[in-house]
């Protein structure tokens, strides 16, 4: 993987998206009610009177009743079996009619929205004009916006935990509904490349005239984007028509197939901890990091000065970040040790983006210092009969380029192995500004047994002491 520095943040201008998705419908014939907002920065944006008029809510009313469900069985006024969880969330995942059906005509129908609108604030909604008929519940994309927002952040007054099985439900949406209908218009078509949707549609046919395709719903791990576009056209059309124009809308607003996410969307994470063990000459860090896209573990990077270090995926357990950050789980760690040149260096650590964001941010700095002493490692100890065969390297900052003499000791008793000289090109990355002539290759002849093989980085400058650059036992066989 290739190192890079962080990269500048991006935003978009999300008014002028919003416009062009606009017009890409209008230039179908088909009216769309538009509500973008930001649940982290706060910015929301629309398009103007439309989203503030009222449409049709097909299923999306089934958010309210979902809602009010588990509010007012939390609260205890009656019990939910499992068959009505199952229900529940089937009416979200696959919006299904007759689970709505039963929910609605059971617990007081439109009495439904007026608990709702009432917690929520929600000033546009409007009962249908027949009471058994929830589909014909007016909203605006103005008000589905506000809902789900408050929804999120508890204003509304549904415990997190509901709020979380909901996301949950919508994040489980099916590609059809169970009636059949394909329900990937919108949101999933229009943002291909985004790892976690929670989506809610709608679609009905042909009250006044007229078809309604909706699509609605939260993006990313973290919900951080709601995103409305409720559609509707004269009937004369087809279903596939609109969802088309719906789904158009939605590419419009996001071109590239994902929201762009400012720099704060970036991974974050923390360098907890830099040691240095003087004697052997090596850098200990310890710390975490998290790309808010995914819950999965994330790359990060090292870097001593200028040269970086390629830590691969960070997955060691952090019970600790677990607590703080439940939604990602506890493997996000790391404990790195490698060789460390003498002098006073900056380590930083950097989070490498796995999924949208716009930069890989540098996560912390440690000002340390060790002696000016050799440095290196010793990779491999390979026996064989009669001998015995070390590989590796070793340097001397205050040498720079120039070679440093290595010796061998085995069970304590030292050879001169000269100075070590081989080309290393993968010291280039990250010891570069040492040079890459620094390996050293030696076979010695030993006697047959076991041993313990160790290496010894031989000082030459200023007077602080030879460096153990590692140590193997080993069995050599006889000759």
């Amino acid at each position: 993987m290739a190192l890079a520095p962080p990269a500048a943040a991006h935003h978009e201008n999300m008014a002028a998206r919003v416009q062009a998705a606009w017009q890409v419908a209008s230039n179908r014939n088909t009216t769309v009610a538009i509500g973008y907002m930001d649940r982290v920065t706060g910015e929301y944006r629309d398009n103007g009177q439309v989203a503030h008029q009222h449409f049709g809510s097909a299923s999306l009313v089934k958010l309210f009743i979902a809602d009010d469900l588990l509010y007012r069985s939390w609260r205890g006024e009656f019990g939910m079996t499992q068959y009505d969880w199952t229900q529940l969330d089937l009416m979200l995942s696959s919006s299904d009619d007759a689970a709505a059906s039963r929910f609605w005509s059971n617990h007081g129908g439109p009495a439904i929205l007026n608990r709702v609108k009432s917690r929520y604030g929600l000033n546009e909604i409007q009962p249908p004009p027949s009471a058994p008929w929830w589909g014909l519940t007016k909203i605006t994309s103005f008000d589905i916006s506000v809902y789900y927002q408050r929804m999120l952040n508890g204003a509304g007054g549904l415990p997190g935990f509901l709020a979380d099985h909901i996301v949950a439900a919508l994040r489980q949406f099916t590609s059809h509904g169970t009636d059949g209908f394909y329900q990937r218009h919108g949101l999933p078509d229009g943002l291909p490349r985004e790892g976690v949707l929670g989506v809610k549609q709608g679609w009905m046919c042909c009250t006044n005239n007229t078809r309604t395709i909706h699509t609605s719903g939260l993006v990313g791990g973290d919900s951080r984007y709601i995103v409305v576009v409720l559609g509707q056209e004269g009937s004369g059309g087809s279903y596939q028509y609109t969802q088309d124009s719906v789904t158009g809308a939605v590419r419009a607003l996001f071109p590239d197939g994902y929201v762009h996410r400012p720099a704060e969307h970036n991974p974050f994470g923390a360098l907890d901890v830099v040691t240095v063990d003087n004697e052997r000459m090596l850098v200990r860090s310890q710390g975490w990091v998290i790309d808010p896209d995914t819950a999965d573990p994330t790359y990060a990077h090292l870097f001593i000065d200028s040269g970086g270090f390629d830590m691969g995926l960070v997955r060691d357990p952090r019970p600790d970040v677990a607590q703080h950050y439940p939604a990602y789980g506890p493997n996000h760690g790391f404990d790195a040790t490698g060789p460390m040149p003498g002098g006073t260096h900056n380590v930083c650590l950097y989070g490498v983006n796995i999924h949208h964001g716009d930069g890989n941010p540098q996560l912390g700095c440690r000002s340390v210092s060790a002696p000016q002493k050799p440095f290196g490692s010793l990779d491999s100890v390979t026996p064989s009969a009669g001998k015995v065969r070390v590989v590796g390297w070793v340097a001397e900052s205050e040498l720079g380029g120039s070679q440093s003499p290595a010796h061998l000791l085995v069970d304590g008793v030292a050879q001169d192995m000269g100075f070590a000289g081989i080309s290393r090109p993968d010291l280039q990355q990250g010891y570069g500004a040492y040079g890459i002539n620094h390996g050293f290759d030696h076979t010695a002849t030993v006697t047959p047994g076991t041993h313990e093989v160790c290496v010894l980085g031989i000082d030459l400058a200023t007077s602080a002491g030879h460096t153990p650059l590692g140590c193997r036992t080993v069995t050599v066989p006889a000759a």
